[in-house]
C-alpha cells in the first residue's frame, strides 16, 4: 500500500516534456534529453538541484528528485561555544594611580611609602568602580554560544537522509 505522498503522479511510460515512450523507472529521455523528476515528472533543469535516495533497498534508490517534491527539514545541532579573552582595565588604572601617588608625594607631606599607599588606595577605588560598570579590571575570558541548525533531505519512500546533486 503506497502512502498518499509517496504516489507518483502523471503518466509514467510517457515522458512528461515531448510525449515518447520511456521505462516507468526513468528520469531521463532519450528522445528529447530531458531530466524529469521521479515522483512529480517536473521537467528538471541543469541548474536545479535533485536529490538521490541512497538506500539500495528502496524503490526510489537513485531516483532523481527534485526540490518541490523533497523539502527541506531542519535540526538543531549542538551549539559550537567559542572562548573569547576580554582586555582588563589595569594598564590604564596603574599609570592614573601612579600619578595620584606622585600627585600626593609633591602636594601632600608624605614620604614615598605614603604615596605609594595612595596609588594602592587610588587603584583599589578605580577597579571598584571599573566592576560596578561592569568592566573587568585584569581581564577575563568570556564563552560565545552559536546556535547551529543542520538542513537536509529525506527519501519520500523510506525517509532516510538522500544525496543531492545538480540535474546535467
Amino acid at each position: 500500500m503506497t502512502h498518499e505522498l509517496t504516489k507518483r503522479s502523471g503518466n509514467v511510460e510517457k515522458c512528461p516534456c515531448c510525449g515518447s515512450a520511456v521505462d516507468p523507472e526513468s528520469y531521463f529521455c532519450t528522445a528529447c534529453r530531458n531530466y524529469f523528476c521521479y515522483h512529480c515528472r517536473a521537467r528538471v533543469l541543469p541548474a536545479e538541484e535533485t536529490y538521490q535516495c541512497v538506500n539500495m533497498d528502496c524503490s526510489y534508490h537513485g531516483k532523481m528528485i527534485c526540490g518541490r517534491c523533497d523539502p527541506k527539514q531542519e535540526s538543531e545541532e549542538p551549539p559550537v561555544i567559542y572562548t573569547e579573552p576580554e582586555d582588563g582595565f589595569w594598564p590604564l588604572l596603574l599609570p592614573v594611580s601612579l600619578i595620584g601617588g606622585a600627585i600626593a608625594w609633591w602636594k601632600a607631606p608624605i614620604n614615598f611609602w605614603g604615596a605609594l599607599i595612595v596609588a594602592a588606595v587610588v587603584f583599589a577605588l578605580l577597579s571598584g568602580l571599573v566592576i560596578k560598570l561592569g568592566g573587568s579590571v585584569f581581564g577575563r575570558t568570556n564563552q560565545l554560544e552559536q546556535k547551529r541548525t543542520r538542513i537536509f533531505h529525506t527519501c519520500l519512500q523510506c525517509r532516510q537522509e538522500v544525496r543531492s546533486s545538480r540535474a546535467e
